[in-house]
């Protein structure tokens, strides 16, 4: 019964968004620096750079200190860390030359894989631990399609978003086409703070029940 309720109640919706989220914006800031600014695939790839040494940072100290300290709380830390670095992006796309390279991008995308590295550690401690032992293989299986279900959706749904956008051509069109992918992406990341706060209020009570 555990492993029913484990992807309907706890990872299908806040998990898919958030994977939605994070896999489809990297897919859309590549699209934009190829396609809309013309840049090689060398320094495409590069820009998420600060993206995953952030993440790769956070994670670490998440998982290590923070998440045994601090619980389930660090999943909202992670996902107001994940708003801002959006937030701080779209602010500079706003401001940015439609054909020069965005450079201030850079450290907002720095912020929102820190983001990504708090939030995980704790995602993934709420979905288990309430699990028994010969369970754990098993969920950690549906976890991980919840994972690519909700990281081909966001490739579909922000992808979209940013094609049909630049359709019009030209670099301005390219730079409105990122913002609004990266307004949707926002939207997104505000629903999953309820679904998160619904996550851990389901986690207190399954606890509690296991201790009564």
């Amino acid at each position: 019964m555990c492993l029913c309720r484990l992807p309907q109640r706890r990872t299908e919706g806040g998990g898919r968004r958030f994977f939605a989220v994070t896999n489809g914006l990297m897919m859309v800031i590549v699209l934009h620096l190829q396609l809309g600014l013309g840049t090689d695939a060398l320094n495409a790839g590069l820009t998420l750079a600060p993206w995953s040494v952030g993440l790769a940072v956070a994670s670490w100290v998440a998982g290590a200190h923070l998440v045994r300290r601090y619980g389930h709380h660090m999943m909202t830390l992670g996902l107001a860390v994940l708003l801002a670095g959006a937030l701080a992006a779209l602010a500079v796309y706003h401001a940015a030359d439609p054909t020069a390279y965005p450079e201030p991008l850079l450290i907002s995308l720095g912020v929102v894989g820190m983001g990504v590295g708090l939030f995980s550690p704790a995602f993934f401690t709420l979905a288990l631990k309430p699990l028994r032992p010969q369970e754990i293989g098993s969920a950690a299986g549906l976890l991980n399609a919840f994972q690519q279900l909700g990281a081909t959706l966001g490739v579909a749904v922000l992808g979209s978003v940013y094609l049909n956008s630049a359709e019009a051509g030209g670099p301005p069109a390219a730079l409105h086409a990122v913002q609004a992918a990266f307004r949707v992406a926002v939207a997104l990341v505000a629903v999953s703070f309820a679904t998160s706060r619904l996550m851990i209020e389901k986690g207190a009570s399954d606890r509690a029940g296991v201790q009564n």
